[in-house]
């Protein structure tokens, strides 16, 4: 069965792409979709390694879709997609910035400069979001300031904060899930993707989960460790289950900032105080 990851495609053409555009020309990539100015005469493909893994990139001719751009404002088809190629256009030019895209929506923020409230145990990320609307007058370019309102909390450090107040296991249990499952999280490493958290796992831990990567069985403590360099400190914690498709995958909570502002932290006097 195929498995998609977006983030996971656009590394493996990343590291063919001079290769590609020797045959193709300059080039955008949405989805399954590979857009160019060049017309294809036959179908081509290209073999990879990643991560140890053997891959192929194939352009299948018969699958070439033709956009005139002239006929856009005539043919909804062809505005459809143009609009999506000029959004494409956009959000791989604030790729090319160092602006980190926060989940799947084109919105992008500066990770690396946050302002801090410590009062509130806040961060703020400023970004923006733009996109490109077709009309009949023509085509305008929408830009606008955002900003994200983040706690400076790990998962971790709320979830130990439940436990320090919990009467039981029980409780501590039931509040966790209650907090996190269903909810989103912010993976606090590489391109700080956003995921939903299916349920929780209090019957491991990062030491005790394992999975096979590389031909080998491997701890989520190691697995972090050896790919970004990163290391549990307590060991015991419990781990997020994620669901992409069909596979599951485990985060530690240390790892892992709450998507927002807790409610306890939105309603507390330090939360106005900071705004004010």
């Amino acid at each position: 069965m195929e498995l998609w990851d977006p983030h996971r495609v656009q590394a493996i053409i990343k590291s063919k792409r001079r290769e590609m555009e020797a045959c193709l020309g300059p080039f955008v990539v949405s989805g399954k979709a590979i857009w160019t100015l060049t017309e294809i005469d036959k179908s081509m493909n290209w073999r990879s390694i990643f991560r140890g893994e053997a891959q192929t990139i194939m352009i299948d001719k018969n699958s070439m879709i033709k956009v005139n751009m002239a006929e856009t404002a005539k043919v909804p088809e062809s505005q459809t997609a143009m609009g999506q190629i000029l959004n494409i256009i956009i959000n791989n030019a604030f790729r090319d910035t160092n602006l980190k895209q926060v989940g799947r929506a084109a919105r992008f923020f500066d990770v690396q400069n946050p302002i801090v409230i410590p009062q509130a145990e806040l961060q703020v990320w400023s970004g923006f979001k733009a996109a490109a609307i077709q009309s009949k007058l023509g085509t305008m370019l929408c830009i606008d300031s955002i900003f994200k309102f983040m706690s400076t909390k790990s998962c971790l450090s709320q979830i130990d904060e439940m436990k320090r107040g919990a009467k039981g296991q029980h409780h501590w249990e039931t509040l966790v899930k209650t907090t996190f499952a269903g909810h989103s999280i912010i993976a606090n490493w590489g391109n700080k993707r956003t995921y939903i958290v299916t349920d929780i796992e209090f019957a491991s831990n990062p030491l005790t989960m394992t999975f096979e990567y590389k031909g080998k069985e491997t701890c989520v403590a190691e697995y972090f460790a050896t790919c970004y360099n990163m290391h549990v400190t307590n060991p015991k914690q419990p781990l997020f289950l994620i669901k992409n498709q069909d596979r599951n995958f485990y985060l530690p909570p240390e790892f892992c900032l709450i998507d927002g502002v807790p409610d306890e932290i939105r309603k507390g006097r330090g939360m106005r105080d900071a705004l004010a």
